[in-house]
């Protein structure tokens, strides 16, 4: 698998068509099927590439070409914990105030 100007394209997605078998390409833009008749269509799919099928042969020499355009069609969302940190330094002693941070983190938290 390779792009444009022939590198390798790793993580591109290549599945057999109708059947829930696939794997992705690796870094040098290679994957492997065992047991695949040769009327068998693969798909390849990236982001920011434009899906394309192909009749599956012993040895594929496919070459994606970015579609730029689409790129801005991505999105990701992501959930989590995110963490704050606290201070409750006081610069003119010199000496935390432990008892601000409790309150800061209690305010926005409930602590058992």
């Amino acid at each position: 698998m390779l792009d444009e100007n022939n590198a390798p394209l790793p993580g591109i997605t290549v599945t057999i068509k109708d059947t829930d078998r696939g794997t992705a390409t690796n870094s040098s833009g290679k994957f492997y099927f065992n047991d695949v008749s040769h009327n068998t269509t693969i798909m390849f799919q990236g982001v920011g590439f434009p899906s394309q099928e192909m009749q599956a042969q012993k040895i594929m020499n496919v070459k994606l070409v970015q579609q730029i355009s689409n790129l801005d069609e991505v999105q990701v969302i992501a959930y989590g914990i995110s963490v704050k940190a606290l201070s409750g330094f006081n610069t003119e002693t010199g000496k935390y105030n432990w008892r601000s941070i409790y309150s800061r983190i209690s305010s926005h938290h409930k602590i058992d």
